[in-house]
């Protein structure tokens, strides 16, 4: 998370507390040759990494396992040509909106700057 900046959403900072923050990303990734088509809005869970560093996604479904991890929902399309279904294919990139929560607590040797 190198571009999260915790001061720009929390201006209290109060020793011995908890301090939370929501977390939303989005980024693309490609729907594995062994998923689903995943619709708009589907939970997908990141399967694997491809060798090239990309994130191999596919739709979670209620057989999903503990070790499996939820990645975030797909977006749906913005434009979608005649020949084209809104679903996401194996093979194609789908957007993904990530979702989450930072928290830290403060000891009492934190100075408020």
């Amino acid at each position: 998370m190198p571009n999260f900046d915790f001061t720009k959403t929390e201006k209290n900072f109060l020793p011995g507390f908890e301090h939370k923050s929501g977390l939303h990303q989005t980024e693309t990734g490609i729907v594995d040759i062994g998923s689903e088509a995943i619709g708009p809005g589907d939970l997908v869970i990141a399967s694997k990494s491809s060798p090239m560093g990309d994130v191999l996604v596919k739709k979670a479904t209620s057989s999903i396992q503990e070790s499996d991890f939820i990645r975030g929902f797909a977006l749906r399309k913005t434009n979608i040509a005649s020949h084209e279904s809104c679903n996401y294919l194996p093979g194609e990139l789908v957007p993904i909106r990530r979702f989450g929560e930072v928290v830290i607590t403060l000891d009492a040797l934190y100075l408020d700057p």
